[in-house]
Protein backbone atom coordinates (compact mmCIF):
# COMPACT_ATOMS: atom_id res chain seq x y z
CA UNK A 1 0.00 0.00 0.00
CA UNK A 2 2.94 2.35 0.65
CA UNK A 3 3.89 2.03 -3.02
CA UNK A 4 0.38 3.06 -4.09
CA UNK A 5 0.48 6.06 -1.76
CA UNK A 6 3.90 7.12 -3.07
CA UNK A 7 2.78 6.73 -6.67
CA UNK A 8 -0.37 8.74 -5.93
CA UNK A 9 1.65 11.56 -4.39
CA UNK A 10 4.01 11.63 -7.38
CA UNK A 11 1.04 11.67 -9.77
CA UNK A 12 -0.63 14.51 -7.86
CA UNK A 13 2.64 16.45 -7.79
CA UNK A 14 3.04 16.00 -11.54
CA UNK A 15 -0.55 17.12 -12.14
CA UNK A 16 0.00 20.22 -10.00
CA UNK A 17 3.13 21.05 -11.99
CA UNK A 18 1.22 20.65 -15.27
CA UNK A 19 -1.60 22.88 -14.01
CA UNK A 20 0.95 25.46 -12.90
CA UNK A 21 2.56 25.37 -16.33
CA UNK A 22 -0.81 25.85 -17.99
CA UNK A 23 -1.50 28.90 -15.83
CA UNK A 24 1.93 30.33 -16.67
CA UNK A 25 1.16 29.80 -20.36
CA UNK A 26 -2.04 31.82 -20.18
CA UNK A 27 -4.76 29.38 -19.13
CA UNK A 28 -7.32 30.85 -16.79
CA UNK A 29 -6.97 29.70 -13.21
CA UNK A 30 -10.43 28.14 -12.97
CA UNK A 31 -9.82 26.07 -16.12
CA UNK A 32 -6.47 24.80 -14.86
CA UNK A 33 -7.95 24.01 -11.44
CA UNK A 34 -10.90 22.18 -12.99
CA UNK A 35 -8.48 20.05 -14.99
CA UNK A 36 -6.37 19.41 -11.87
CA UNK A 37 -9.45 18.39 -9.90
CA UNK A 38 -10.49 15.94 -12.62
CA UNK A 39 -6.99 14.44 -12.73
CA UNK A 40 -6.89 13.95 -8.96
CA UNK A 41 -10.38 12.42 -8.92
CA UNK A 42 -9.30 9.95 -11.62
CA UNK A 43 -6.19 9.03 -9.61
CA UNK A 44 -8.22 8.50 -6.45
CA UNK A 45 -10.70 6.33 -8.36
CA UNK A 46 -7.82 4.10 -9.46
CA UNK A 47 -6.59 3.81 -5.87
CA UNK A 48 -10.10 2.95 -4.69
CA UNK A 49 -10.35 0.16 -7.30
CA UNK A 50 -6.90 -1.10 -6.30
CA UNK A 51 -7.82 -1.15 -2.61
CA UNK A 52 -11.14 -2.86 -3.35
CA UNK A 53 -9.35 -5.55 -5.35
CA UNK A 54 -6.81 -6.03 -2.55
CA UNK A 55 -9.58 -6.51 0.00
CA UNK A 56 -11.46 -8.98 -2.20
CA UNK A 57 -8.39 -11.10 -2.93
Amino acid sequence: METVNAELLVSISNAINIAHGRIENGAELHIAMKWLNEEIEEMLDKVWVYEKNEIES
